[in-house]
């Protein structure tokens, strides 16, 4: 326990020490590679001091949440609930990257697909990109390339259309 607490002392130290930008641990946190620090170092931060004003302007001027969902780590959550608190629309398509719930499928992400769905993502929004709703996306997947995955993901947006 003391190796723990010494290590996270430690990155907290070396964060204040090089000063990195909040966009720029935030980056790190959602897994790009930073040499000197892992993404739960880097996520230490938020923990520690929460998201600033000037992180949550540039989170919504930068990112969208399709953008964000497909991050590597787990702290992607805790900055798509940041991008929603912003008034981000979850069933919303922003440019060319489609809707969210739709780039959850295309991942086999059934995680944030769930995430999504708790959160109001409406299964029956067409996406533009596919002219298609999540449910005949996901049968139109299936169809292409059957996996356990979509098939999980299948049984996830029935469940949801029976309640």
């Amino acid at each position: 326990m003391k190796k723990v607490i010494a290590a996270i002392a430690c990155s907290v130290l070396l964060l204040f020490s090089l000063r990195p930008t909040e966009d720029t641990l935030m980056e790190c946190a959602l897994g790009s590679e930073i040499k000197i620090f892992s993404a739960t170092s880097c996520m230490s931060y938020f923990n520690l001091f929460g998201v600033s004003d000037d992180l949550n302007t540039h989170l919504n001027e930068t990112y969208n949440l399709s953008s964000l969902l497909n991050s590597p780590t787990e702290y992607k959550f805790f900055f798509a609930e940041k991008l929603i608190d912003g008034g981000y629309n979850i069933n919303e398509e922003v440019g060319s990257s489609g809707l969210p719930i739709h780039s959850a499928i295309i991942n086999n992400d059934t995680q944030t697909l769930k995430w999504l769905l708790d959160r109001g993502a409406n299964p029956s929004t067409v996406d533009s990109i596919s002219n298609m709703n999540a449910y005949e996306f996901i049968e139109f997947m299936q169809h292409k390339n059957s996996t356990p995955e979509r098939e999980e993901i299948r049984k996830i947006l029935q469940d949801a259309y029976l309640s």
